[in-house]
């Protein structure tokens, strides 16, 4: 069933994204587990419409959750998004879904993620980083416009800091990045099949693949880890 909740702040990313933080009633707290979304509902035009979207927020975050929101020129539940203010409410059903995760079942993980798509592998690093007992080796590959519009710059910095994390920031409008950060791995391009191919290489066995993308994205790779040789198992968001 939806659920209304009060709006509390909007943080603008870029352009198009921004954070969106919900007061959960009580000092209450979501208690999702890894992997799992929430469904937005709204009426557009006398018609209703629903968007999913992956808490960006702890799962034990008190009295709140966040996500992370991207409007489109053309798109029908944009179209709502855009007249959302603080101190209105929004109707939200979940958590749902979720991602089947036991600690060191697979000795490498190759995070594959574009755009808004970050948002469940963020929960993911955060799950494996803050399990002591947890050893699994993460790779992963963002792939966003702009260096400067990396989203949850400041969370994936502080994931990147744990022995077993790296990330590559894969640029798809970019050809040179002037002010990199110290630490910070980029490729110039968009990820494609050859980039995939030489990650893929780098591993003694094949690493477990989580993607999260638009559709187009996520089909493209699951047609070439389908095709390519070797026992590649992934899971699609």
């Amino acid at each position: 069933f939806y659920k209304s909740f009060v709006l509390q702040n909007i943080k603008k990313i870029t352009e198009c994204c921004s954070r969106y933080t919900f007061v959960i009633e009580d000092f209450g707290c979501l208690g999702f587990s890894i992997g799992q979304h929430l469904i937005m509902r709204a009426s557009v035009d006398g018609e209703t419409v629903s968007r999913q979207c992956t808490p960006i927020s702890p799962p034990s975050a008190p009295g709140f959750f966040e996500v992370m929101i991207k409007v489109y020129p053309q798109g029908r539940m944009s179209k709502y998004i855009k007249t959302l203010k603080e101190g209105c409410s929004v109707e939200w059903r979940g958590p749902l879904g979720g991602l089947d995760y036991k600690p060191n079942e697979h000795n490498h993980m190759l995070l594959l993620a574009a755009g808004t798509g970050i948002a469940p592998m963020v929960q993911v690093l955060r799950h494996i980083t803050s399990t002591d007992e947890d050893y699994t080796m993460v790779r992963l590959l963002f792939g966003i416009a702009k260096y400067k519009e990396i989203y949850l710059k400041d969370e994936l910095d502080e994931l990147k800091r744990f022995w077993n994390v790296s990330i590559l920031y894969c640029l798809s409008d970019e050809t040179k990045v002037e002010d990199l950060k110290y630490g910070d791995e980029v490729h110039c391009r968009e990820i494609d099949e050859e980039l995939l191919e030489v990650e893929l290489s780098k591993y003694p066995t094949p690493p477990h693949v989580l993607l999260c993308g638009p559709n187009a994205f996520n089909s493209r790779f699951v047609n070439y880890l389908k095709k390519r040789a070797g026992s590649v198992t992934w899971h699609v968001f």
